[in-house]
């Protein structure tokens, strides 16, 4: 399916400030996804062009760098049998992305002064990453050694009173809709640093209407992966020693002893949520790939609240310079200093 525009026939985007398809041409807006009539072609190519589309089988919604056009692979929606059960379109477009990248990275020394210049901001992208919403049964006991401390004077001593107790706390706890992401190509620390996600806008299903402008691929292991259960199993762990913890009060110190934990997935459900991409290179290229100085850099946005997760490399001829700077000064300044005492 292409997203065309019915009144100049345009490619068409999904534009997250108005909640609608936007003409990237004419700029008319559209609460819909016309339908164009235009068929799918056989095989991984564009519809439009007929160009061919890399890694076509894990594409669901495809970017045509020949002919511009955005396109959505219907033949992959399903996928080994599962097909999206629910979608966090992104509340904010790019311009509101780069903003908060803009914040998060304000005052940071040494910032090379090119880091959010428009022509390295234009390249960056929106992405619908697929995830599992886990419904997670977990239990276990936590043991704590506690202890309170109680010190007094008497005459010239002081004495110090340790009243050591032990705590056991037994759970357990239903977890639903814990969310680990299937893509392998985004690292999980990144989503982790995002989350979470803010889902007061959730859809059903998979509306057409608010896909292309934004890169879709489907999960890259199956709901009930070993690497998936492990993630969700720690998250409901960590989620029950934090609830835990806080119901062992009134110690002056507590220490975890002992703890049994076990959990099992019941229930996963097929979902995407929105992030924003922003892939920025430094460095200078030699022409020799083993000596390239060249690094990227990319920088991630939670396409739902403020969240920023990513670094920024270093001037070198900015921090250089700062020493240069502070070299100066610092020579300069004893050279004041040996002026005044020799008139002393």
């Amino acid at each position: 399916m292409l997203y065309t525009c019915p009144n100049c026939g345009a490619g068409m985007v999904y534009d997250a400030d108005a909640h609608s398809l936007k003409c990237e041409s004419c700029g008319n807006l559209y609460e819909s996804a016309p339908e164009t009539g235009q068929e799918d072609r056989p095989g991984a190519s564009c519809s439009n062009c007929g160009a061919p589309i890399e890694n076509a089988e894990k594409k669901i919604t495809y970017f045509c760098p020949y002919c511009s056009s955005w396109m959505l692979l219907d033949s992959n929606i399903v996928h080994e049998g599962l097909s999206p059960q629910k979608i966090l379109p992104p509340n904010s477009g790019k311009a509101k992305a780069l903003e908060k990248i803009r914040t998060a990275f304000d005052g940071i020394a040494f910032m090379p002064d090119d880091f959010l210049y428009p022509e390295n901001t234009s390249g960056i992208k929106g992405e619908y990453v697929p995830f599992f919403l886990y419904e997670v049964e977990a239990g276990g006991t936590m043991v704590f050694d506690c202890e309170n401390t109680t010190s007094w004077d008497s005459g010239n001593t002081t004495y110090t009173k340790h009243d050591i107790y032990r705590a056991t706390r037994t759970y357990q706890a239903k977890y639903v809709d814990v969310p680990i992401d299937a893509s392998d190509r985004v690292e999980d620390r990144v989503i982790d640093r995002i989350a979470p996600f803010d889902r007061t806008d959730e859809r059903e299903g998979l509306p057409k209407n608010i896909l292309p402008g934004y890169e879709m691929s489907v999960f890259d292991k199956p709901p009930d992966s070993e690497e998936y259960d492990q993630r969700s199993g720690v998250w409901a762990k960590e989620s029950a020693e934090d609830v835990v913890m806080d119901s062992v009060m009134h110690f002056d110190s507590v220490k975890l002893a002992q703890e049994q934990f076990s959990s099992k997935n019941t229930k996963s459900t097929y979902a995407f949520f929105p992030i924003y991409e922003y892939n920025y290179t430094y460095g200078s290229s030699t022409g020799d790939p083993e000596k390239d100085k060249k690094k990227q850099y990319t920088i991630y946005v939670n396409g739902t609240n403020d969240r920023v997760s990513g670094r920024v490399p270093i001037s070198y001829f900015k921090l250089n310079l700062h020493f240069i700077i502070e070299a100066v000064c610092a020579v300069v300044g004893v050279a004041a200093i040996a002026g005044i005492l020799r008139l002393l």
